[in-house]
C-alpha cells in the first residue's frame, strides 16, 4: 500500500494542506480565521486547533500520526549564514 503524506505550511492569512499520494500531489488553500495567527505566531492554540481539525474533516484529508516544523524565517539566522550550512561555515554563497 502507497504510503500517504500530508504536509501544511501556515501562512500569515492561509495555510495550505498538501497530500501526496502514489506519486499524486493534491495542494488545498484555505483563508485563516482572522486573529488566530499574528506576527508572533498561533494567537490562540485552543481555536487554531478545532480550525485545523475542522479543515481537516472538510478537506477530507487522510488521518494518522503528525509532527510539527518550522522553516527559517528572515531573521532566524545570523548575517552571513544560511540553512543547511555547517555550524560556524561562513562564506558568501548560500548552500545548494
Amino acid at each position: 500500500m502507497a504510503r500517504i503524506k500530508v504536509g501544511f505550511d501556515i501562512g500569515g492569512s492561509s495555510m495550505k494542506a498538501a497530500v501526496v499520494q502514489g506519486g499524486g500531489l493534491r495542494v488545498e488553500t484555505v483563508r485563516l480565521p482572522e486573529k488566530l495567527i499574528d506576527e508572533n505566531g498561533i494567537t490562540m492554540p485552543n481555536a487554531f486547533s478545532q480550525f485545523l481539525k475542522q479543515t481537516v474533516k472538510e478537506l477530507r484529508l487522510p488521518h494518522g500520526p503528525a509532527a510539527a516544523g518550522a522553516a527559517p524565517q528572515p531573521g532566524d539566522l545570523p548575517p552571513g549564514e544560511y540553512a543547511g550550512d555547517e555550524p560556524g561555515a561562513a562564506d558568501d554563497e548560500p548552500a545548494l
